[in-house]
């Protein structure tokens, strides 16, 4: 069995091995971190991006481009320019695929060797019969590179284009400068590799004869100590009882996932974390049983398998803790050497559990606790805030709106529709766009539209609960109140829609996606968007409701209510 595991073992190294052997391509350098702004190219428009400081072998890199929206693909031809005599040096094309925000697109131009102190540029462009416009990603602003210009004009957006220069090599330099699963498996080779070292004869059996010396002068000194201090009744150097059971590796896999969903309850629902809350605690499981059919005890398994879920966990959260986050071909190597550290830290610890599992077991039910007290503090505010939601709790809202009282209920009740366009820029200060056929298609339909606003606070939350409640965001919430979650709370349960609805309307709330605002406790009906069309769902179900929604979303099946498209 022992040769057998050892002949596998060299065989899965030698894989991993042999797998690194053909050539790696890898990002050399970006152009930094995308910002979430865009620029837009209209048809026949071209966009030039400095390169900065390149040296040796160029011939690929990555960029960030997209088509608009529900059009067809469209062609864009890039260049290698030398800048200083606007020669061509190579030429390429790619697809631009449509879609809503820019994607990845490699663009794959012949090998060129740059020479000493030659500056090249990117040139972007597609023809003036192109389908539609194609959207560019920026960075955010970089020393020494400039932002990109449109036809020849800086552009005053917030960066340079995102690009990225690739490298193609082979071997460990590749692996270990590539994507991060070339890491990877070359560190599973080299623990594989281990494995099966440690397993021959020929370096078993020195390192078992060390081992045994080293054990009995363990004892021997263990011996000495007990004759010098004696021991105490009832005294065990293994840990019994619950406490002395393994568990902590299924605590510490959960802890981080639950943490998650305690810091972002306004986000996400409980549901979405139950997946990768069994996936972890499978793997787990899975870790220390199969590490049990080696080890021949739980006491080591579990401290590997810790191990292995700590340095996996927190490996992200070292990465963005420093700013700038710090390379993966840095940091990759770092967390393999700590890794193994740890693991060796835990079998050897874990020969002798003792008070150590007790202390491991404690510190992650601890760590676990932490979090699912942040959760039932946030589930039982919701739930106290909306036992007492009434027209009462608004009152002190209305007075200082309408300080003459509430006004009638009349007939003339004019539609209300009241439009969120969720990070869209004001017309004014929209960059390389013009959406006035927009502005002027709503305008023509009645809308208002607040052409010099600005909103109230930097987040959707915030300035939602303070707008439907007609009020800053200080007087909304509770003085004594989590502000986030009071927020969250007072823009489902606004004091608009119940002033509209003590004045005989009825409350059409559009599905958002997202949470925060996906529903209103509120209204009359929501109205949510899927695959197969709008759904609506409610207490009012009548015709009235039916015919505005209707009139809102012409040649839409609304199947909650009848079998024929309105």
């Amino acid at each position: 069995m022992r040769s057998f595991v050892r002949l596998a073992s060299a065989l899965v190294a030698l894989g991993l091995f042999a797998s690194l052997g053909p050539p790696v391509t890898y990002v050399a350098s970006t152009s930094g971190t995308l910002s979430g702004d865009i620029l837009i190219a209209w048809p026949g428009s071209g966009v030039q991006q400095a390169l900065g400081p390149l040296n040796g072998q160029v011939g690929q890199f990555y960029i960030w481009v997209s088509a608009a929206p529900g059009t067809e693909d469209v062609t864009v031809r890039a260049s290698l320019v030398d800048a200083a005599t606007n020669e061509t040096v190579r030429q390429t094309a790619i697809e631009a695929v449509p879609a809503v925000a820019p994607t990845r697109r490699p663009l794959r131009f012949p090998e060129y060797v740059v020479q000493e102190g030659q500056q090249l540029s990117l040139l972007l462009h597609s023809l003036p019969s192109a389908p539609a416009y194609v959207a560019y990603a920026l960075v955010d602003p970089q020393p020494g590179l400039a932002s990109p210009s449109m036809n020849t004009v800086p552009d005053q957006g917030s960066g340079p284009l995102a690009f990225s220069r690739m490298r193609t090599s082979r071997g460990l330099p590749a692996a270990i400068a590539g994507e991060p699963s070339g890491r990877v498996r070359l560190a599973l080779a080299a623990v594989f590799g281990a494995f099966a070292l440690l397993l021959s004869p020929r370096v078993a059996t020195p390192l078992k004869a060390a081992g045994s010396a080293g054990r009995r002068t363990i004892l021997q000194t263990t011996a000495r100590v007990r004759r010098f201090g004696g021991s105490r009744a009832g005294e065990s150097t293994s840990a019994r009882g619950p406490l002395g059971v393994p568990w902590y590796p299924w605590l510490i896999a959960a802890a981080p996932i639950i943490h998650f969903l305690a810091s972002n309850q306004l986000v996400f629902a409980a549901t979405e974390a139950v997946g990768p809350l069994l996936v972890t605690l499978i793997l787990v499981t899975a870790s220390v049983v199969g590490l049990r059919l080696f080890l021949k005890d739980w006491h080591r398994p579990a401290a590997v398998t810790a191990a292995l879920t700590a340095v996996t966990f927190g490996y992200g959260h070292v990465e963005t803790a420093f700013d700038p986050p710090i390379d993966e071909r840095v940091l990759f190597p770092v967390a393999v050497v700590a890794l193994a550290a740890a693991v060796s830290a835990a079998l050897r610890a874990a020969r002798s559990p003792g008070r150590g599992t007790q202390f491991l077991n404690v510190a992650a039910a601890v760590l676990l606790i932490m979090p699912l007290i942040s959760l039932a503090i946030g589930w039982a505010e919701p739930s106290e805030r909306a036992s007492s939601a009434s027209e009462a709790q608004y009152d002190d809202l209305w007075a200082h709106v309408f300080p003459s009282g509430l006004p009638t209920p009349t007939d003339q009740r004019p539609d209300i529709y009241y439009l969120v366009f969720d990070e869209y820029p004001r017309h004014d200060v929209f960059e390389g766009f013009d959406n006035a056929e927009f502005r002027r298609a709503l305008e023509s339909r009645g809308f208002y539209i607040a052409s010099r606003a600005t909103s109230n606070f930097k987040t959707t939350t915030l300035s939602l609960a303070s707008t439907l409640n007609l009020a800053y965001i200080q007087d909304v919430v509770r003085k004594d109140s989590n502000l986030m979650g009071d927020a969250f709370d007072r823009g489902r349960h606004h004091a608009i829609g119940a002033l509209l609805k003590h004045l005989g309307y009825a409350y059409i709330h559009l599905d958002s996606g997202i949470k925060p605002t996906d529903i209103s406790p509120l209204a009359d009906t929501v109205a949510t968007f899927t695959p197969q069309g709008i759904r609506a769902t409610g207490e009012d179900m009548g015709g009235g409701i039916q015919t505005e929604l209707s009139q809102c979303f012409p040649g839409i099946l609304f199947a909650s209510w009848c079998e024929q498209p309105p």
